[in-house]
């Protein structure tokens, strides 16, 4: 089981992301879980994700994250293509790759 964590700044537009790339894993018969957050929260959830999936917005923390998260989860910054299109197919296959 793959577990991501999708997070933005408010964490209203994960929850939707959250939403499709579980219901596109399922499609797909992937064993993948996504919850959502907002960056505040995402250090009260270490260590239990896989990949953090980092929407465009929040790039700009990114290296708060990666000092808070310290190398216990792949991040994955989405573009903004394909955050704005809701490409969920290529955000949950670059999930899955850098949970590899």
């Amino acid at each position: 089981m793959v577990k991501m964590l999708m997070a933005c700044v408010s964490g209203i537009s994960s929850q939707q992301f959250a939403n499709h790339l579980n219901e596109a894993a399922k499609k797909r018969g992937l064993e993948v879980s996504c919850e959502a957050c907002s960056i505040d929260h995402v250090a009260s959830k270490v260590n239990s994700f896989d990949v953090l999936l980092l929407g465009p917005i929040a790039n700009n923390t990114i290296k708060d994250l990666e000092t808070t998260i310290n190398n216990t989860a792949a991040i994955v910054e989405l573009s903004l293509d394909d955050f704005n299109i809701l490409n969920i197919d290529a955000i949950l296959d670059k999930g899955l790759a850098a949970a590899q």
